[in-house]
Order: C-alpha cells, then structure tokens, then sequence
C-alpha cells in the first residue's frame, strides 16, 4: 500500500499525463489544419504561376485566371499545460474518486 505523498505524487502524474496527452492531440490537429492551408497556398501559388507563364505564350485567357482561396486562421497554437492546470486536474480526480456515488 502506498503512503500518502506517493498517492498525492501518483493523482499529479496522472493529472499531467493526461493533460500532456491532449495537448498533443491538439498539436496534431493545428498541425494538420496548418499542412492544409499549407496545401491550398501552395496549390494557388502553382496554379498562379502555371497561369502566367501560359498568359506570357498567349495560351491563357483572363477567365483561366485562377481565383485566390479565402485566407485561412489558424486557431492558436495550443499551450503546454501549466502547474496550475495540472493541480487543478489532480484535485479534480481525487475529488472524483474519493466521491463514494451517493446522491445527497
């Protein structure tokens, strides 16, 4: 059985591991939002240029003109967790398991 500072130490690593955890699901989601404004800049910036090279041979006219996308806002880059945010979740789980499921 475990004392209490090794209990209190383990609700902090579970706390942390799982905030650590979303925050890199939300890393992974920036970043592919991020490869996909990505994609579409450099689609428009390859298009633009095929466009004025055939426009410079006279192989393109104004209605070929491709159209630039709609800017695209990343949302902002997500924070690593802090101290604070960590307590504050272990406090969360050991309130929630110390809660014995009786409705008052």
């Amino acid at each position: 059985m475990s004392n209490p500072f090794e209990l209190r130490l383990q609700l902090f690593q579970e706390a942390r591991d799982y905030l650590v955890d979303v925050f890199n699901r939300e890393v992974q989601e920036w970043d592919r939002l991020n490869q996909h404004k990505l994609d579409i800049e450099t689609k428009y910036s390859n298009d633009w240029s095929r466009y004025c090279d055939l426009k410079d041979e006279g192989k393109a006219s104004a209605e070929e003109c491709p159209v630039s996308p709609d800017p695209i806002k990343l949302p902002e880059y997500p924070k690593y967790p802090t101290r604070e945010e960590i307590l504050e979740m272990a406090t969360f789980i050991r309130e929630f398991t110390a809660d014995k499921g009786e409705e008052e």
